[in-house]
């Protein structure tokens, strides 16, 4: 084999590689962000807040 025979088939594996851990990085990605939707039902005394901030009792 040529150096840039070589060469190619090394960066193939390079290639592929890093694809795989993308993908892999984009799924945990998605998990954590479909975790965190951002409106979550929070329970306190005698009352229910869905996805907001209370500050002094004001929305």
């Amino acid at each position: 084999m040529t150096f840039f025979e070589i060469f190619g088939v090394i960066g193939s594996i390079c290639s592929i590689t890093s694809f795989i851990v993308s993908l892999f990085i984009a799924s945990k990605v998605v998990k954590i962000s479909n975790s965190k939707s951002g409106i979550a039902n929070v329970r306190g005394n005698q009352n229910v807040t869905a996805g907001r901030d209370m500050t002094n009792g004001q929305n």
